[in-house]
């Protein structure tokens, strides 16, 4: 188990309110537990920046009826530069399908392909949830 140093804060009114509101809707039972949280996820950003290999799963929800959003979406994936592992599609009603979709490449690659698909017309929603590969191991 790691060890665990203690420190501490001084914030504004404002920014306690609202740390405690992130704490809350988290679920997170201490206020440690939300700067942890919010420190973790700050660091794991700057490290994905720098990263030589990287995860992405793009989460996208859109409407199939658009007008060619499929052929679009299928055609920026193969055009990214990026290798995509896994893409798996729902139908969510009649209209409304989510979309994941699992890639490995240089973190702008990806980027840049969330930022594509998200810009689609159809696509209501895209978002980019990253994943640095530890060390400079490449992806398989």
């Amino acid at each position: 188990m790691r060890k665990i140093r203690r420190f501490s804060a001084s914030l504004e009114p404002d920014i306690l309110e609202k740390l405690e509101r992130f704490r809350l809707h988290r679920g997170l039972p201490t206020r440690s537990d939300a700067l942890r949280a919010l420190v973790r996820g700050h660091v794991l950003d700057q490290g994905w920046k720098g990263a030589k290999a990287a995860y992405g799963v793009i989460t996208m929800l859109y409407d199939h009826h658009g007008r060619e959003t499929l052929r679009e979406l299928t055609r920026i994936q193969h055009d990214s530069g990026v290798r995509i592992i896994v893409s798996q599609h729902v139908h969510l009603t009649h209209h409304m399908c989510l979309e994941v979709v699992t890639a490995c490449g240089l973190p702008a690659g990806l980027e840049k392909l969330a930022a594509e698909l998200g810009a689609v017309r159809g696509v209501r929603r895209a978002s980019l949830a990253r994943a640095a590969v530890p060390g400079d191991i490449a992806p398989e």
